[in-house]
């Protein structure tokens, strides 16, 4: 039977393809949306064929990168928001007041400000800063600025007493008003209370949204993401409602798998658009913000259980030991109590792992999804609060794939910048921003890192049969970058350079310096 003709054929490439049938080539054939042939040899088309023929002068193409956890909302908003992250060179408090400072000089009174990204480590004090020192910024603006986690946010005075926080309130439930020990009055420091302050500070305006996604788009496309899934485990209908009209009008490339809450909403209230938007695991936080494990074990066996026996995948949060092996006893007993149903469950983050929970999480076939990149921007941190005893279970890599593990690659951005280069380099060096090395014995190397950031972000998703590899009869989703991984030094690779993206064999993204040169 013959091949069907291409539309376009990329030729003179360096193809890392990830299909072990073909694992190299020199030419890619794109039909539509779909990948119809790939080559080792250059090809050339007489004159008069209608087949465009791109010629990628030698560079790099690797399948599309899988975000295989990020929370695209929280990117939205946070885009919106003063950048008081290290990344922006916010070293202090004193930096953070003034940069909050000079965006309250060009507002009204009373217009909210948000600010996003800090870490309390990076900063010179070493601390949060208070509600009193954000009064330094503005008394007359109410202002919350979150920590990069999204875990820990901070109020001024005016934006407590808007949002109806003062010495006699209680703790909400799900979080811990700080307090000052003498006095009893809140310092500002909310620990845990996203969805508190979410019901009580107006949202960004449908102009401030559009004007985000824009941003988050071209953000993902020029790291050369082609697929994301959405990791909040507070989204449902309203969520899925917004992320199908970003679609619809075309204002957000990348495919989409969108987690749940629990519980989730039904599947017929969110209905896909076809290879663009699908629902994916529900996912289930496992913190102990307030000092006490939420959900209970029990709880969590029960839910994990029901989900399994509907036959919805599960992504379970979960960052440390005692959190992992709850994560993992609550899949297990789901898998004991319904074997009939085969699903292929997830633990995110998996941040600190000893070798003896890796073994069982091979033994249940749980895909890990985890930061590589967290090495990179917050090793030195690690390396800091974790105990030396166990800081050969940093985000170890090596373990978990010489266990079986399968391991998927993600960012968890706004938590971290989105740069798939940056991660891959942070998990072959194992080097912090500093140049300390984390749990070096963990490293791996290159090709595996690309494959935790293409092949096994399908893997993660059951997407395997139509992304993470190039290769004939899957989606025409590809990045080119300026130099090979393979072939260059280490220290290089977090310098690589994306030259284009292409979802569904169209153009998404092209560097500005490169449009002439693919005559597009």
């Amino acid at each position: 039977m013959p091949l069907p003709v291409p539309d376009v054929i990329l030729t003179n490439l360096q193809a890392i393809t990830f299909d072990e049938q073909k694992p190299f080539a020199r030419t890619i054939g794109i039909k539509k949306d779909r990948i119809v042939f790939v080559g080792e040899k250059e090809v050339t088309v007489g004159s008069g064929n209608k087949i465009k023929v791109i010629d990628c002068s030698g560079k790099t193409a690797l399948p599309g990168f899988i975000d295989a956890h990020l929370h695209l909302f929280a990117l939205v908003h946070s885009l919106m928001h003063i950048d008081l992250s290290v990344q922006n060179n916010i070293r202090s408090v004193t930096d953070m007041v003034n940069e909050i400072k000079k965006k309250a000089d060009k507002l009204p009174s009373d217009t909210w400000i948000r600010g996003r990204g800090y870490d309390e480590f990076y900063l010179k004090e070493k601390r949060h800063p208070t509600r009193h020192d954000l009064d330094h910024a503005s008394t007359h603006h109410p202002i919350k600025i979150s920590h990069r986690t999204g875990l820990v946010h901070v109020l001024n005075t005016l934006a407590l007493k808007k949002v109806g926080i003062h010495s006699c309130t209680p703790d909400p439930p799900e979080g811990i008003i700080d307090r000052d020990y003498k006095t009893g009055e809140p310092t500002g420091i909310l620990y845990g209370l996203g969805e508190f302050l979410a019901e009580r500070i107006p949202p960004l305006g449908e102009q401030e949204l559009e004007e985000g996604i824009k941003k988050a788009n071209e953000l993902l496309l020029a790291a050369g993401i082609t697929s994301c899934h959405e990791a909040s485990a507070k989204n449902g209908e309203k969520e899925w409602n917004r992320l199908t009209q970003w679609k619809k009008l075309a204002l957000f490339s990348p495919r989409v798998i969108m987690m749940t809450g629990y519980p989730p909403p039904p599947d017929s209230t969110c209905l896909p658009i076809r290879d663009e938007l699908s629902l994916g695991p529900v996912k289930v936080m496992i913190s102990e913000i307030t000092g006490v494990l939420s959900p209970k074990e029990g709880e969590l066996v029960e839910i994990v259980s029901s989900l399994q026996g509907k036959g919805k995948q599960v992504a379970l949060h979960a960052l440390e030991e005692e959190h992992i092996f709850v994560a993992l006893k609550a899949i297990k007993n789901a898998q004991i109590r319904f074997p009939q149903v085969p699903l292929r469950h997830r633990i995110e983050h998996c941040s600190l792992c000893p070798p003896t929970l890796a073994k069982e999480i091979a033994k249940e076939g749980i895909v890990v999804v985890t930061q590589p990149g967290f090495i990179y921007y917050y090793g030195d941190k690690y390396l800091s609060a974790v105990p030396p005893e166990k800081q050969s279970f940093l985000y170890p890599l090596k373990t978990l794939r010489q266990a079986g593990v399968t391991v998927a690659g993600s960012s968890d951005t706004p938590v971290s910048p989105i740069n798939p280069l940056v991660a891959i380099y942070g998990a072959v060096s194992r080097c912090t921003h500093s140049g300390s090395r984390v749990a070096p014995s963990e490293a791996i190397t290159v090709k595996e890192a690309l494959a935790i950031y293409t092949k096994y972000g399908a893997v993660s998703a059951s997407e395997e049969w139509a992304k993470g590899s190039l290769s004939v009869g899957k989606f025409a989703d590809i990045v080119l970058l300026d130099r090979n991984p393979l072939g260059i030094p280490l220290e290089e690779i977090r310098n690589i350079r994306v030259i284009a993206t292409i979802i569904g064999g169209k153009m998404a993204w092209i560097r500005d310096t490169c449009q002439s040169y693919f005559f597009c």
